[in-house]
């Protein structure tokens, strides 16, 4: 019994080192900002069946930008950021690493929330 606790503690004990590890990573990275157009605004709609009968539905808002170099990259938003900018508009696009910060053109500034 004694050994399959310590087992425990360690494996529980590395996993939260991991997890800080990853957190301090993007911390560490750099705020982007570049010229930017957004091209699509899209749902992507998750529904799961549970063991008991229950079925759920999660939505993610996906906002899909293409930089002024050609490359393009999407970022998960909320709905008040998803509702508020328009396709095919340019702007200014602020982002860290994988997370949306901000997006300033013409029509205003969206901001993570």
């Amino acid at each position: 019994m004694m050994v399959g606790q310590v087992i425990f503690i360690l494996f529980a004990t590395s996993i939260i080192i991991k997890v800080i590890r990853l957190y301090r990573n993007k911390e560490k990275l750099q705020i982007l900002s570049t010229k930017a157009r957004l091209i699509m605004k899209t749902r992507d709609i998750h529904t799961d069946v549970h063991v008991n009968g229950a079925i759920t539905s999660n939505t993610d808002l996906i906002l899909v930008f293409e930089l002024d170099s050609g490359s393009r990259i999407k970022f998960k938003v909320r709905e008040r950021s998803f509702r508020e900018v328009h396709e095919y508009e340019w702007g200014e696009l602020d982002y860290k690493g994988e997370c949306f910060l901000k997006f300033k053109s013409v029509s205003g500034c969206i901001e993570k929330l």
